[in-house]
């Protein structure tokens, strides 16, 4: 999570499972990180799951996140 080049706060994530217009590519693909405006998101839920990562880092953030300012541990930056 951090701010982007507009200074939005957004949020860089992997998407494993849903619909996305691009469509999903096969599980720890690097072409399913997204990113997102944190005020896009209307709903977000817990759920009770492993923790999943995938195999590749993002190929890059882009403008998504250009000033970190949280991260999960242990994860790649």
């Amino acid at each position: 999570m951090g701010k982007s080049s507009e200074n939005d706060l957004n949020v860089l994530y992997c998407q494993y499972e849903g619909y996305s217009s691009r469509g999903l590519q096969p599980e720890g693909s690097s072409g399913n990180w997204r990113g997102n405006r944190i005020s896009d998101i209307a709903t977000a839920e817990i759920i009770d799951a492993a923790w999943r990562q995938p195999i590749q880092k993002p190929k890059t953030r882009g403008n998504c996140v250009v000033l970190l300012d949280a991260e999960v541990k242990d994860c790649y930056y």
